[in-house]
């Protein structure tokens, strides 16, 4: 009579003698199918975990560990422990590939789930098929795809660019998703077993992967990293710093500083805009480009805008109370902001709170997050923002390309035209073309105006002759903190802005 445990050991012959060309699912379901009672439903168990994960390992089984449920980085972790386990000294080690998909939230939202994991498993196979047998590869759950190379040559750094670029050529070609065609760029890290001495397990690579990855989408799409000592103390860098930027919220550490906004009809001050600004007990003034990407990657964006906000209704009421005639403060909103549906609720409870009219904040978004599709949540909360009477400023405005029907979805009251549009407006007649054209459209759409950016006279006057509403600039002023604002405001005395005399040639 046979036995389970005979029919599981024929199985398991099967499999090994026909292995490459299984993978480790049908594997798995031939071990299923020759047991019954409890060991089938724990190999069926295995199979469907398998599956669900998306793991595909090529080569001989007999040579792996012992098959067990397992989650997909575990499974790659495994390969790349048995790799590490059995190198000596003069052999080349494994190496792990961590690839992200760029713009993966988006292209999740684009697909729905079933279309994602559609994606996935065909990049998987892909993957794959571009590998060699040996090499293990899963899709993660978050998406990002994981691969242990079996050692078989030394992967330096020539090779690992190599094994990257060829990766990048494979999931190059569109993918036919439900009737979509998908085009897709992927960010690639790499860590083999030489560019991490001292590395004692799989899990050890694969995080070196991934944190090269992690570096390669910030360098920009299609980006390429292999780990190495550098990365690694950048990497620690920014963690450290992503800490302290927590603990400086925490007391108070990062302030609103405050720009003015000058009226180019009467030369008074309009408004102020606040702006964060973070003074690091090590490093000083840490610059604005530096740790705002940090609050978005932390999930503290949220936190910030509270932050600034409180200060700048603080700041609103000490203008008033030193008889300051500042109309309006604004705070800017990052896109994390207008994910989040107490954003609205949490901006009028601060100004109740303040006991401050609605009309005296203005909100600023960026061009570029509005003229995205689909945030339903966010054109509710500016909606609501709107209609209580708080002003909505469209920032750099002409380099997102949103519509004319965004700017009414969005209910906004003003835009800033961009830098970009600014620079040398007095020189340029193509600039003063263009920025006539966007005052001329915003005067139709009956929308104020704001030119951001302005750092000579001559800029500035121009800009008043087109028409411009109002002026913000290092020409006028740099940002301050609140206490240097009170004396500024106090020397300001109004005037019309300076002309330009058109009789001698600018220099």
């Amino acid at each position: 009579m046979t036995t389970i445990s005979d029919r599981v050991a024929q199985a398991r012959m099967l499999a090994v003698r026909q292995a490459p060309a299984l993978t480790l699912v049908p594997v798995l379901l031939i071990l299923s199918q020759a047991a019954m009672g409890g060991t089938a439903a724990i190999l069926a168990a295995t199979a469907i975990a398998a599956a669900g994960a998306g793991f595909w390992w090529r080569g001989r089984l007999a040579d792996r560990p012992a098959i067990r449920p397992a989650s997909p980085r575990e499974m790659v972790v495994a390969g790349l422990d048995v790799s590490v386990s059995r190198r000596r000294d003069a052999d080349p080690g494994p190496a792990a590939v961590s690839i992200g998909i760029d713009g993966i939230d988006t292209l999740r939202d684009r697909l729905g789930p079933q279309g994602f994991a559609m994606l996935t498993a065909r990049i998987r196979h892909r993957v794959v098929g571009a590998l060699r047998a040996g090499d293990a590869v899963a899709v993660l759950p978050d998406g990002t795809v994981a691969a242990a190379l079996a050692p078989g040559r030394r992967f330096d750094l020539e090779t690992l660019c190599q094994i990257a670029g060829r990766l990048q050529a494979a999931l190059d070609p569109p993918e036919l998703i439900e009737g979509s065609c998908v085009r897709i760029t992927v960010s690639i890290g790499l860590c083999a077993t030489d560019q991490l001495p001292g590395a004692t397990g799989g899990a050890a690579l694969l995080d070196a992967a991934e944190a090269a990855m992690a570096t390669a989408r910030r360098a920009g799409v299609g980006s390429i990293r292999v780990y190495s000592d550098a990365l690694r103390e950048a990497r620690s860098s920014r963690l450290q710093m992503i800490a302290d930027l927590g603990a400086a919220l925490d007391r108070g550490a990062v302030e609103a500083w405050f720009q003015p906004q000058i009226c180019c009809e009467t030369g008074a001050v309009s408004g102020f805009e606040a702006l964060a600004r973070w003074s690091h007990p090590q490093h000083g003034q840490i610059p604005p480009a530096q740790f705002l990407p940090l609050v978005v990657e932390a999930g503290l964006s949220a936190r910030l805008t509270d932050t600034i906000l409180v200060q700048a209704l603080k700041a609103v009421r000490r203008w008033d109370r030193s008889g300051a005639r500042i109309g309006q403060v604004s705070i800017n909103l990052a896109e994390a902001d207008l994910d989040d549906p107490t954003l609205a609720d949490r901006i009028l409870w601060q100004l109740d709170r303040f006991d401050l009219p609605p009309q005296r904040l203005g909100v600023e978004i960026l061009e570029s997050v509005v003229a995205k599709e689909g945030n339903d949540v966010g054109v509710a909360s500016i909606a609501r923002l709107a209609e209580a009477g708080c002003l909505v400023d469209l920032d750099d405005f002409g380099t997102g390309h949103a519509a004319i029907a965004t700017l009414r979805r969005f209910a906004v009251h003003r835009v800033k035209i961009d830098r970009s549009f600014v620079h040398n407006v007095d020189r340029d007649p193509e600039q003063q073309r263009v920025v006539a054209a966007i005052l001329s459209m915003a005067e139709r759409l009956d929308l104020g105006t704001v030119a951001e950016g302005i750092e000579t006279r001559a800029e500035h006057a121009r800009l008043a002759e087109l028409g411009c509403g109002h002026a913000q600039g290092f020409w006028l002023a740099r940002p301050m903190p609140l206490e240097a604002t009170l004396p500024w405001i106090a020397r300001q005395i109004p005037a019309p802005p300076p002309t330009l005399d058109l009789r001698r040639r600018l220099p």
